[in-house]
């Protein structure tokens, strides 16, 4: 008796995160890392630029 609720339990708590997680992982995951990449080269450029600047 004690086991089968205990089981209900988790699956129920574990099935709605692991949806959210999933959303939160796939979803935002993939924008982001898009985004991160331009972010990284937006400043790779900015830096070789600010140094080109400044070595001329």
């Amino acid at each position: 008796m004690r086991r089968r609720p205990l089981e209900a339990r988790s699956h129920q708590s574990s099935q709605h995160p692991g949806k959210l997680r999933q959303n939160t992982m796939c979803g935002p995951l993939h924008t982001p890392w898009s985004e991160v990449v331009r972010l990284y080269r937006l400043t790779l450029d900015w830096e070789i630029n600010k140094n080109m600047g400044a070595g001329l």
